[in-house]
This record gives structure tokens, C-alpha cells and sequence, in this order.
């Protein structure tokens, strides 16, 4: 989406993500136990940071100049 410009696409990966975070949160941790689960809860942190400013990083550098 963004590196056609369409912001249909950005919103349909946006809500995948939301979806996949979801899904993760409410179904895939309920099962860990221990140290597994706040490992998990930080790995995820981080995979969503990354994902957060990769994204920022691209998409503020592909915007047209005012």
C-alpha cells in the first residue's frame, strides 16, 4: 500500500495486523504457562515496535516533499 499509494491496501495489512495481534493475545497465549507467557507478551512488544517503525521510517520517507 504504500509503495502504490493505496490506501486500501495500508488499511487491509493494518487490520491483519490487528487480527494476528488478537489472535495471539486471546488464543495462542491463554495456553503458556510460566516464564513462557510474559517472554511472549515481550517478544511480541518488539515485533510490533519493529514492524511500527519500519513502517514510520518508509512511509515518512516516500512522501512527497511540501
Amino acid at each position: 500500500g504504500v509503495r502504490w499509494r493505496q490506501m486500501a491496501l495500508r488499511l487491509a495489512s493494518a487490520i491483519v495486523i490487528v487480527m494476528t495481534v488478537l489472535k495471539t493475545f486471546l488464543i495462542d497465549m491463554a495456553g503458556l504457562d510460566g516464564v513462557l507467557r510474559p517472554l511472549s507478551f515481550v517478544g511480541l512488544g518488539i515485533v510490533l515496535i519493529v514492524i511500527g517503525r519500519a513502517y514510520q521510517k518508509y512511509w515518512l520517507s516516500h512522501r512527497p516533499q511540501d
